[in-house]
Parts: C-alpha cells; structure tokens; sequence
C-alpha cells in the first residue's frame, strides 16, 4: 500500500481532503473510517496516523528513538521488580 510523505500540516490536510473526495465518489475503498493526523514525538513532522496507538513517524531515525525509549523504559520497568 502506498502512503504519502507528510512534510507540513498543510501536506496532511490536503491528503485528507483528497482521500475524502475519493472515497466519497467510490474511486476507493475505505479502509478504516478517519485520517488521524499527528506529530511525531521524535521529530516533531506531522504524519497521518496508521493506528491508533501510534505516536512516531515511519522515519528510520525515529523508529531508532523509539526503539531506544522502549528498552529503556523496559530496562527501568524490569530493574524495579528486582
């Protein structure tokens, strides 16, 4: 599936209205109700969400500061019950 690089919130937007079009004129199937747009916590770059847990962008940069926080907070997690 291909997904579009999201550079600016007017990028996003743009994205939404176009999807909305069409979808709404039936040249696409809907595959799961609203375009949620956010922020990503490592960047800061807006990006339409994939789900609804999602908080990073799919940049590889990001995914590096994701992966980080998540072993740290794992490491700090595992640490207490010791």
């Amino acid at each position: 599936m291909l997904l579009p690089e999201v550079n600016s919130v007017i990028d996003a937007a743009y994205y939404a209205l176009v999807r909305f079009m069409a979808i709404n004129t039936g040249a696409l199937e809907d595959w799961g109700g609203k375009t949620t747009i956010a922020f990503c916590e490592g960047c800061g770059r807006a990006y339409i969400k994939r789900g609804n847990r999602q908080k990073y962008c799919g940049n590889r940069e990001c995914e590096a500061i994701r992966n980080s926080r998540k072993s740290s907070r794992y490491y700090y997690k595992e640490k207490g019950k010791a």
